[in-house]
């Protein structure tokens, strides 16, 4: 019987399918390597509908549709991200855990776990969830005296041997972030302490911990001034002899610099924020390996230009990064002036200079009245290489404007 290869049968139903003008370049999916899938199904990784479609249209896609959709998650006390204001503490958690022990396959997925709120309700469901390869935890708002499960439950999650990256928020008790930084996994290299504004400080004392100290890579400190004793302290439960990334915002100097002596011989790679204090007191002379520079808040004042202008002439900066966020509406004669000032500065005091790129955002809503696309008009790229002559003559200067 002649089977009409334009239309599928599916039990006693037939369904079309929408005809091409040719079908000799349509290929087959079995034709495809299960790499080139994956790349494809890649794409899709921001958009959690089509990925629930991909993994219904052939089996072999599941997998790899789950492994973006459970990537990362996000788990709030209350459950506001749905839209469920009214029911109780931890809803999400529990429903979280619920899944996970009906489908453990899904375990496997997930590389990355926010929780906000960290109190009983939320992590002890979540300790219970054997994770295998989370490597990115992040906790917000730990309660201040937590119960002996609850700190269990926190130490268990620090304790992940997958872990690599942990980041804490709000944590206001000293002796609490002591217990907690001490059970961490021996695996971590990446630590942010954000909003941990702990006072007073107590004398801390090292703690019994079976597990060896931590080997730190990138220290991100955040309005977290309370932190800086602990971490200059002998009983800080890492070690910072390998720190390579330093991230300073909202921090203050004098409270540093104990801190900073110590570890800045290995310091390469330093993001400050041109708009705080502290960049307009920190010394980059005790950053001896330094090679790059991020530059946050860049144009409000001439604070990267001081800072530079101090660096020895043997120092070995290659690479500097701004972020400006100024609108193109704002840019006036100051902004220029502070560009032609790091212009000489940078080409007379870093021999070792090979790229500086600048990053302009602009914040479209403020702009709605205008076409997105004039903002990338040629005359914006000339003010900014009229600014920065001698970086654009040498090749080393890079723009780019984001709309956000």
């Amino acid at each position: 019987m002649y089977r009409d290869p334009l239309r599928v049968c599916r039990g006693s139903l037939v369904y079309p399918i929408a005809r091409f003008p040719t079908t000799q370049s349509c290929m087959p999916a079995t034709c495809l390597l299960p790499e080139l899938w994956e790349i494809i199904i890649g794409f899709l990784q921001d958009d959690t509908i089509d990925l629930k479609s991909t993994s219904l249209a052939c089996r072999s896609f599941v997998s790899h549709a789950q492994s973006h959709i459970f990537r990362e998650i996000q788990v709030s006390i209350w459950a506001k991200h749905y839209g469920d204001y009214g029911e109780e503490k931890g809803v999400q958690a529990n429903r979280l855990t619920a899944l996970m022990e009906s489908s453990p396959h899904l375990i496997r997925h997930v590389r990355s776990l926010t929780v906000e709120g960290c109190e009983p309700e939320m992590v002890i469901p979540l300790a219970r969830i054997r994770w295998s390869r989370v490597d990115t935890l992040e906790l917000e708002d730990i309660t201040e005296d937590p119960s002996d499960d609850c700190a269990r439950s926190i130490h268990a999650l620090v304790g992940l041997s997958s872990l690599c990256t942990l980041t804490i928020r709000n944590c206001c008790h000293a002796e609490q972030l002591h217990t907690i930084l001490s059970h961490c996994s021996a695996a971590l290299e990446n630590v942010s302490l954000s909003s941990c504004k702990i006072s007073p400080t107590p004398a801390f004392r090292p703690l019994k911990s079976p597990r060896p100290r931590q080997r730190i890579r990138k220290l991100v400190l955040v309005d977290s001034d309370g932190a800086s004793p602990l971490l200059d302290s002998p009983a800080c439960p890492f070690d910072l002899t390998s720190l390579n990334h330093l991230h300073l915002t909202r921090m203050t100097v004098a409270r540093l610099d104990s801190f900073l002596r110590r570890i800045c011989s290995t310091v390469e790679c330093l993001s400050v924020d041109a708009r705080d204090y502290i960049s307009r007191s920190l010394d980059l002379s005790l950053l001896p390996a330094l090679v790059h520079i991020d530059c946050h808040g860049f144009g409000y004042g001439p604070v990267l230009n001081t800072m530079l202008g101090g660096m020895p002439t043997e120092n070995h900066i290659n690479t500097i990064h701004l972020f400006a966020p100024r609108a193109v509406v704002e840019w006036d004669e100051s902004l220029t002036t502070y560009m032609r000032d790091f212009d000489e500065i940078v080409m007379d005091h870093l021999p070792a200079l090979r790229e500086v790129s600048l990053t302009m955002y602009i914040e479209q809503h403020r702009h709605e009245d205008r076409d997105p696309y004039e903002f990338n008009h040629p005359g914006l790229m000339q003010v900014m290489v009229a600014a920065l002559p001698r970086l654009h003559e040498k090749g080393m200067l890079s723009m780019d404007i984001c709309l956000t």
